[in-house]
């Protein structure tokens, strides 16, 4: 009985302990978050921005256009005629300058955003691992205590329905896909016959249940 004490008080802090963690990375997780949607606005910002600068660029390449063919028709205004598409076509080269430069600004950020998101589907990974954690923790807290009533090793018949009942509360509530998918039935998970779900069998079952689980970093 000493030991399942001493169990459970480690049990206690390990749970402790990885909530601490999980907490940490759902705040970090909502700062990329944040940072993200500021980089998003910015993409598209600049995407807008260039957009305005391409319709300029093609309308003065139109005038140009248009100039130069005036230009050709109009022998005697061509001092001024050329002057002008000289104008328009200096304006043009420098907005194609300039576009250019926020076309590479653009993919810069996303390139960054694009980095962003990579880190976060890493957090997530890492926080679905310490949530998944936790949660078998508590799970196996839950087992022990009940394990103790009797003050014998393993969860006999009546302890495993208990367990069955008390682990489905919030904010566990990680046992019921695994009890309807075999119906609680008891000996799916008692292997040697023995009446009793030892520490190795019940572990086998715990198993399980993280199989069945799904979770969810926003959740």
């Amino acid at each position: 009985m000493g030991s399942w004490r001493k169990s459970n008080k480690k049990l206690e802090a390990e749970i402790n302990r990885l909530k601490a963690e999980v907490e940490k990375m759902i705040e970090e997780n909502k700062k990329f978050a944040e940072n993200n949607a500021k980089l998003e606005s910015q993409v598209n910002a600049m995407t807008e921005e260039n957009a305005k600068f391409q319709e300029n660029n093609r309308v003065l390449q139109e005038n140009t256009e248009k100039l130069e063919a005036t230009n050709s028709a109009l022998s005697a205004s061509v001092a001024d005629l050329e002057a002008q598409a000289k104008k328009f076509r200096d304006v043009y080269e420098k907005l194609k300058k300039e576009n250019e430069k926020l076309s590479k600004v653009r993919d810069e950020m996303e390139e960054q955003l694009n980095g962003f998101k990579k880190l976060q589907e890493a957090i997530f990974s890492q926080l679905d691992q310490k949530m998944r954690a936790m949660d078998r923790s508590l799970l196996e807290k839950i087992a022990a205590d009940i394990e103790m009533m009797d003050k014998e090793e393993g969860l006999s018949p009546e302890e495993f329905e208990k367990f069955l009942k008390t682990g489905s509360l919030p904010p566990q509530g990680k046992v019921p896909a695994i009890a309807v998918k075999f119906k609680q039935n008891f000996s799916e998970f008692d292997k040697n016959s023995d009446h009793v779900i030892d520490a190795e069998e019940f572990g086998h079952m715990l198993d399980q249940v993280m199989k069945e689980e799904h979770y969810d970093a926003d959740a």
